[in-house]
């Protein structure tokens, strides 16, 4: 990640529903004793939101696939 790359993510607010994390969190089970944890589906587990100029010609959001 280049440093103009890393400018732009510090300028994006975090994402309101990881908190910026990029993970959610909660708990499963009957007693409800499991904690787990799954990639954030607003923000794709970036941590931050897309820009709305980031939508593909479909109308759904892209999301860096490297990972």
């Amino acid at each position: 990640m280049s440093k103009s790359e890393k400018k732009e993510r510090k300028r994006q607010p975090p994402c309101p529903t990881c908190g910026g994390s990029g993970q959610i969190s909660f708990f499963q089970g009957e007693s409800r004793f499991l904690l787990t944890t799954e990639e954030c589906p607003a923000c794709f587990g970036l941590g931050h939101l897309l820009p709305d100029d980031d939508t593909g010609r479909d109308g759904n959001r892209t999301a860096d696939q490297s990972r």
